[in-house]
Order: structure tokens, then C-alpha cells, then sequence
């Protein structure tokens, strides 16, 4: 339960349905939950929509486990996303294909602050996105954190989305975060976590 559909209300909520290693969930329609899906281990998730999000739609692993998983998600969709819709805490990789977002803060977030810290790699392609939102991907540089990012297409119409990725300097403990490298959608990026060439997503 929360006390109200916002960070604040709902970050000491219980997630609504919670996934052991190896197992997989599909075509599943999710009204407004205090916070959404946790796979504890490898995990894959077909055509699951969010109506609303009050917290994260999806964390995906556990920080503790050094042990490389893989998390894939298969179509799907969310609306309204008040906070991020993937993070992602364990080690290993985030398989992103054919998504759709509509207003959210962050697409995919590779956890910055109080949790271990391993290397993490996304691949996203065959999306779509329309903003409001703020960035489809956002990266711990120190850690050396990888993105793939392709054939994705962003609405050109305001509210727009205002970066195609944005990298940190992660901890494990606590901090303020602060992006200290970004990269419009548009543009080619070439920075040590972030990187994409030009054309990688496409703004139509």
C-alpha cells in the first residue's frame, strides 16, 4: 500500500509481485501499484502494462549478488511513471525491446546510491517514448556501466525528452546524485559510460 502515488508516499511500499530466478511473467495489465515488479534474479517480462507508476515500475535484482543475471523485457508499455520504470541493482544486463513510455522521469537507471555496486550493461532497441520525460537511460561511469542503444523513436512534439542519456558517479553509500556528463537524444555521444552514434534514436 502507499499513503499517496508519489516517491515519498510509496518508496517504503511492497512490491506487487515479486519474481524468483529464472522465472518470467506476460501479458499482464498492472493499475496503479505502491511499486511494481522485482525479478530477484534472471527474469523475463512480455507485454506487462503499467497504467501508473507511484514509485519504480520494475527493480531488477538484488545489489548483494555479485552473480551476472539477465533481465529481458518483451514489449509492454507505462504511463505515467512519477519515478523511474527499470532500475536495475544486481550485476549483469537489462534487455530493453519494443517499449513504449509516456511521461516519466527515467526510462532506465542503473542504481546510484546505497546499494553494492557492480558493472551494469542495458540494451534498449525497437522502442518508443513520447515526454514528458527526462532521460531514456542514465549510467554510473566509475563503474563502467555499457548502453546499446538503437532504432528508438522519441516524439518531436512538446513536452519533450531531454537527454538520450545522462552518466553518474555512483556509490555505494549515500549522495546527492548529479549527472556530470549528458547527451541529447539527436546528437552523437561519446562519453565514457554513454555512448551512441548519431542516429541511434531517432526523434519523429
Amino acid at each position: 500500500m502507499y499513503s499517496s502515488c508519489d516517491i515519498k508516499g510509496s518508496v517504503n511500499g511492497k512490491n506487487i509481485i515479486e519474481i524468483e530466478d529464472q522465472g518470467s511473467i506476460s501479458n499482464l495489465i498492472i493499475d496503479i501499484p505502491s511499486k511494481g515488479i522485482w525479478c530477484k534474479g534472471s527474469c523475463t517480462l512480455t507485454n506487462i502494462f503499467f497504467k501508473r507508476t507511484c514509485y519504480h515500475a520494475v527493480d531488477f535484482g538484488n545489489s548483494q549478488d555479485g552473480a551476472k543475471q539477465i533481465y529481458q523485457v518483451n514489449g509492454g508499455a507505462v504511463i505515467n511513471a512519477v519515478d523511474k520504470v527499470f532500475t536495475q541493482a544486481g550485476a549483469g544486463t537489462t534487455i530493453i525491446q519494443n517499449f513504449c513510455a509516456q511521461n516519466f522521469s527515467k526510462v532506465y537507471r542503473s542504481c546510484g546510491e546505497l546499494c553494492s555496486q557492480h558493472p551494469r550493461n542495458v540494451s534498449m532497441t525497437d522502442c518508443r517514448f513520447k515526454g514528458p520525460g527526462l532521460a531514456l537511460i542514465s549510467l554510473n561511469y566509475n563503474y563502467k556501466d555499457t548502453m546499446y542503444i538503437n532504432n528508438v523513436k522519441i516524439d518531436p512534439n512538446p513536452p519533450t525528452i531531454s537527454f538520450g542519456c545522462q552518466q553518474y558517479k555512483g556509490t555505494d553509500g549515500s549522495a546527492t546524485m548529479t549527472p556530470e556528463g549528458q547527451c541529447l537524444p539527436q546528437d552523437e555521444c561519446n562519453l565514457s559510460s554513454c555512448e551512441y552514434k548519431k542516429g541511434s534514436i531517432i526523434v519523429e
